[in-house]
């Protein structure tokens, strides 16, 4: 790549990135078309599990039974316990 090229594809990247901060920072709306970069409020990551094979029957035939995915169980339940443990407030699950 030629250098007038990569110093046009660098300004224009810098560009962009001022623009989402400023459009971050509320300062500028979103461009049409393009939603706003919104972190989440209450932000979650995965963690993989292994619920043991004896168990996932009597998982399964509770959220059938109250209408909620297993996953959505296992949430509560952890999230539950670590309010009990006195490591979250209570709460802030979901």
């Amino acid at each position: 790549m030629d250098t007038d090229r990569a110093d046009f594809l660098a300004r224009e990247a810098d560009d962009a990135e001022t623009v989402a901060e400023a459009e971050e920072r509320g300062e500028r709306p979103p461009a049409p078309g393009q939603r706003a970069r919104v972190s989440a409020a209450d932000p979650a990551q995965d963690y993989s599990v292994g619920i043991p094979v004896d168990q996932l029957e009597a998982l399964r035939a509770i959220a059938a039974r109250t209408g909620r995915s297993p996953s959505s169980l296992i949430r509560e339940w952890v999230v539950e316990r670590l309010a009990s443990e006195d490591h979250v407030p209570a709460g802030t699950n979901e």
